[in-house]
């Protein structure tokens, strides 16, 4: 087994103490247990080592996914090829029915940006209208040379969305997108998901530029998938996303549920 040193990777974990698992401790530990790199195969032993070392943090962390609201969503026998996300059972620790980030879209939409907990989403959307920023709906055939301009911007290396449409089993015909254009009509922000049934399953989102583009970006996402009979919108686990991402999809609305799929 891996030397402790190894698990020091989360800041805070060395002085975590056993004896009394806060809400602190507990997002800790599922931070590590979400993070830790499950690109490698030593992942599941890392796992295992750390949950061992901290057994009263581990079980309480349980409890607390065992807590979490129960979220049914409707999937067709027909659209299952479609969510992989939900039934690919060699990556049980990101979705596969156990817990993941969800927004529910209300009908009517109006409901979802209202209150103090959209203060945000409202201010920087406008924003990002005043200063000249469209949102439009991507067809098909244009989602590649969207995210081409958008990364491309960035210096990154440009990477065709087909195959990460294909791991969670949408094609570029499944896919929702949207952009968002500046007054030279060049694309600054994309967002990218497939959906099945009443669910979307977020796979792709991001800005060239700092400030309120990527909500804007947001704003035109969720409009789009509500004219297309969504209801919810799946991300990954809180815990597997970091920094100013956390923030930002907690601030959207995002909580975490366990998902769970009844078929019509």
């Amino acid at each position: 087994m891996a030397n402790s040193q190894q698990y020091d990777q989360c800041r805070g974990y060395q002085e975590m103490k056993e004896s009394v698992p806060d809400e602190t401790k507990i997002d800790h530990f599922l931070t590590f247990i979400f993070q830790s790199g499950y690109r490698t195969r030593a992942v599941p032993f890392r796992r295992l080592g750390f949950t061992i070392l901290h057994p009263m943090v581990a079980w309480a962390a349980f409890q607390h996914l065992r807590r979490l609201p129960v979220v049914k969503v409707t999937i067709s026998s027909s659209d299952r090829g479609k969510a992989l996300w939900m039934y690919d059972s060699r990556r049980p620790w990101r979705l596969h029915g156990l817990v993941t980030s969800y927004l529910e879209i209300p009908s009517p939409l109006s409901i979802y940006w209202r209150g103090s907990s959209r203060h945000n989403l409202r201010t920087h959307t406008a924003h990002a209208k005043a200063e000249g920023y469209q949102v439009e709906l991507v067809n098909s055939p244009a989602i590649n040379g969207v995210i081409a301009q958008v990364t491309s911007d960035k210096g990154w290396r440009v990477i065709p969305v087909e195959s990460a449409l294909l791991r969670v089993g949408g094609t570029l015909d499944d896919a929702i997108c949207v952009g968002v254009f500046d007054s030279n009509q060049r694309a600054v922000a994309f967002h990218v998901g497939v959906q099945a049934g009443n669910v979307l399953r977020n796979v792709w989102s991001y800005s060239s530029q700092r400030g309120s583009a990527r909500w804007l970006c947001f704003s035109g996402f969720i409009e789009h998938a509500s004219d297309k009979g969504v209801r919810f919108i799946i991300e990954a686990p809180p815990w597997a996303l970091t920094g100013g991402n956390k923030v930002f999809m907690r601030r959207l609305g995002f909580t975490p549920a366990r998902v769970r799929c009844q078929r019509n």
